[in-house]
């Protein structure tokens, strides 16, 4: 027994245990097939022994002949809805894959739209931003805080805009801008020897934005959730 014989009758058993009813059908219709052509073979022999039980001009080989055309017309149409399904299976494995696929870069591009927006909001912590008492951070320690922030969230938008141009242009993404701006306005225009006016000027945007931000964020990752995710939420 070569290797094909192994794997049909592997299938065989395979099909018998996990579909027993098809199993069953199948099993019926090769009981008949081969039945029924010794069943004709033994009505003309009974026939030519006197006992004829249907009276017809067609030989044996003419009924038997009739019998493999139409067999030969079942296995062609068989053949034919084996060819078609296994093309639907085949078709329903490349969505599944595809779909696999586009599930994984999507929730790379959720991920690298909640680190935009993580990022972002780092502006709006008074420790991320000024720092600790004891830091003592001057003017120029606070500009290179907010503009290093500034920096990655310009580089992962940048990317955003080459991967995703669908959601890479949403308003969100240029508020972002404008408010990375304009806190660095409020460092830059301040007395760089006067930290206490910085202080008051970063704590204000912080309470005039913050909580305008949270919502906006929220929005937005609701808005890119559903864009990539498809989901009714």
């Amino acid at each position: 027994m070569n290797d094909k014989e192994k794997q049909i009758i592997n299938n065989l058993k395979a099909l018998r245990k996990d579909y027993p009813m098809i199993y069953k059908y199948i099993k019926s219709v090769v009981i008949v097939i081969i039945i029924l052509p010794i069943l004709i073979w033994g009505t003309y022999f009974i026939g030519d022994c006197g006992f004829v039980l249907i009276n017809t001009s067609l030989g044996v080989g003419d009924a038997l002949t009739f019998y493999g055309s139409i067999l030969a017309f079942i296995g062609t149409v068989l053949l034919g809805a084996l060819a078609l399904w296994q093309n639907n299976k085949a078709n329903k494995t490349n969505e599944r894959l595809v779909n696999l696929e586009n599930s994984r870069e999507n929730k790379i591009l959720f991920e690298m739209y909640f680190s935009y927006v993580e990022e972002f909001s780092n502006i709006f912590d008074p420790i991320y931003v000024i720092g600790k008492p004891s830091e003592s951070r001057t003017n120029l320690d606070i500009y290179n805080v907010i503009k290093s922030s500034h920096l990655k969230a310009l580089g992962i938008k940048r990317r955003l805009l080459f991967i995703d141009k669908d959601n890479s242009s949403h308003k969100y993404l240029e508020y972002v801008m404008d408010k990375y701006n304009e806190i660095l306005s409020v460092v830059t225009k301040t007395n760089s020897d006067s930290s206490e006016d910085t202080f008051k000027g970063i704590m204000s945007f912080i309470k005039n934005n913050s909580e305008n931000n949270n919502k906006k964020s929220l929005e937005f990752m609701y808005y890119i959730s559903k864009k990539l995710f498809k989901e009714d939420l």
